[in-house]
């Protein structure tokens, strides 16, 4: 048996609600990054070639503006929005992880969760992110595991489903 205790700040929250949106597709999320660059490039040079139009600046502006603003910005605010509305978050979680399932403790109650439940459970280089449908989950941060990382990745190797444990 694995306990953690977790002491979630907005700035987990918030990896853990970009990770749920968009970070399922590691590839996709690069995709994105790289065509925004692009985006980027070609937005400036818009700008100082006289023979292409200004509205091409826009155009190409519009995706990384959205990439690089407005959805850090958005997880930004819902990450602190929900932490100053869940008390729950700030007094702490327990997640205790055994060959059965993981049991999540809180001022507010507690859950039991068979592994059989789990659809994904993915590594991050900050945190753990355990999926019970595609955008429906929770994270536990890597500071809040400190000497039991290991210990956790074996047991999630041995008792999760094949197929769903992704480092």
């Amino acid at each position: 048996m694995v306990q953690v205790k977790v002491k979630m700040e907005p700035a987990d929250l918030m990896r853990m609600l970009r990770h749920l949106h968009l970070g399922q597709s590691p590839r996709l999320d690069r995709l994105f990054f790289a065509a925004s660059l692009a985006a980027v490039a070609a937005s400036v040079y818009s700008l100082f070639d006289p023979n292409v139009p200004i509205l091409t600046f826009y155009a190409f502006g519009l995706l990384p503006l959205l990439y690089f603003a407005v959805l850090p910005l958005f997880f930004a605010m819902s990450s602190v929005a929900l932490f100053k509305k869940q008390g729950l978050l700030r007094s702490g979680l327990e997640y205790h992880f055994t060959e059965n399932g993981v049991t999540s403790k809180s001022s507010g109650g507690s859950e039991r969760m068979e592994w059989s439940r789990f659809v994904k459970v993915a590594e991050g280089p900050k945190d753990f992110f355990f999926y019970l449908a595609k955008a429906q989950g929770f994270s536990v941060p890597k500071s809040a595991t400190a000497d039991k990382t290991e210990a956790l990745k074996q047991l999630l190797q041995e008792h999760l489903p094949p197929g769903i444990w992704q480092e």
